[in-house]
């Protein structure tokens, strides 16, 4: 576990207090991830219109990312102007160390590039008058409190980069169970292992256990740029996450350096009861091959298979050991390539 900060505020040297911040601390041995609003939303929109369910989704996005990177050890600093307090609060919520920054410049300044009234942080631990902080004192302000965040945790330092492998299938198809399976034996292994779960991002980006076709795409986009900071940190990454449209999981092999997909291929009527039980609650909860119960149901639009995926798996039998034992393998393969690429790049330099 390891700690975030979130700079906010209208003043917009709240993206070079980041910077020069997180420069300080990698000279302190201390790596920091840094998610600016301005570089990360155009990934998660492509063509954003800054309406206000656009920065809502936005900022809930990069709460639920700095929220999984600090859960894997990775420290984190946002830089999101963040008008609206409750997204901060949201944020506060979720992250057990976590402190805001409320960056303060002319009176009536408004967030740019639109005309939105600026809601101050009621509680910030660090409040930075711009008018007479420049921005390395500011950055020495911010990496002292990140400091004091820090003490007693221990931040990941790896500098292998790692995989991904994205289990998709229609809904019913086992994919959280066999992803969380594959999890617990990997657990065994000297390689940090993390999931993300779809239902769980859709919950804490649209706020409920369904969303529109709009916000699903965000979602999909979300844990895709997701999984790459925890890859590029170190953190080796299962998606579980039906993601019905094609293109939102090729953003993953697009984005991710090690990345595979595993295509999960089940009778429909089968996917179709296991889900009918959950959403009905039969026998308790989601019926995976096994019989046991997993987590809510799932929704998705019409669903595209995957053309070329790197591993397929029939998941109707009740024995989930050989989907399990090829997925294992699959992972152990992306290991031994993203090692070997470490290994090379080191010889390179040296």
């Amino acid at each position: 576990m390891s700690w975030a900060v979130w700079i906010c505020g209208p003043p917009v040297s709240g993206k070079a207090v980041a910077r020069a911040t997180a420069e300080l601390l990698q000279v302190r041995g201390e790596p920091v991830r840094v998610l600016e609003l301005e570089a990360i939303r155009p990934r998660l929109i492509p063509d954003p219109r800054n309406t206000e369910s656009q920065r809502d989704l936005v900022h809930r996005a990069l709460g639920y990312m700095a929220a999984r990177l600090t859960e894997a050890g990775i420290p984190v600093i946002v830089a999101a102007s963040a008008p609206r307090r409750r997204w901060g609060e949201l944020a506060r919520a979720t992250i057990r160390r976590f402190a805001e920054v409320q960056l303060e410049g002319r009176p009536g300044t408004t967030v740019p590039p639109v005309d939105v009234p600026y809601e101050p942080a009621l509680a910030s631990e660090l409040v930075i008058d711009t008018t007479r902080s420049d921005v390395s004192l500011s950055a020495a302000a911010v990496a002292s409190l990140a400091e004091q965040l820090a003490s007693g945790t221990k931040g990941k330092r790896e500098g292998v980069m790692r995989w991904a492998i994205w289990i998709t299938g229609r809904p019913g198809s086992g994919k959280t169970t066999l992803a969380h399976r594959v999890a617990e034996l990997l657990a065994t292994e000297p390689v940090p292992t993390t999931v993300l779960d779809l239902a769980f991002a859709r919950r804490s980006i649209a706020g409920r256990e369904w969303a529109t076709e709009g916000q699903e795409e965000i979602v999909h986009r979300t844990l895709a740029l997701t999984a790459k900071f925890l890859t590029e940190a170190g953190v080796a990454v299962l998606l579980d996450a039906t993601a019905p449209r094609r293109a939102w999981r090729e953003l993953g092999r697009e984005w991710i350096t090690h990345f595979a997909e595993v295509q999960l291929i089940c009778p429909a009527e089968v996917c179709a009861a296991r889900e009918r039980a959950v959403r009905w609650h039969l026998g308790g909860a989601r019926l995976d091959p096994t019989g046991q119960a997993t987590g809510t149901p799932d929704i998705a639009l019409a669903y595209e298979e995957s053309l070329y995926p790197e591993l397929r798996l029939h998941t109707h039998a009740p024995d989930l050991t050989i989907s399990v034992e090829a997925v294992l393998r699959l992972a152990k393969r992306l290991e031994r390539r993203a090692t070997a690429r470490a290994t090379d790049q080191e010889r390179s330099i040296t």
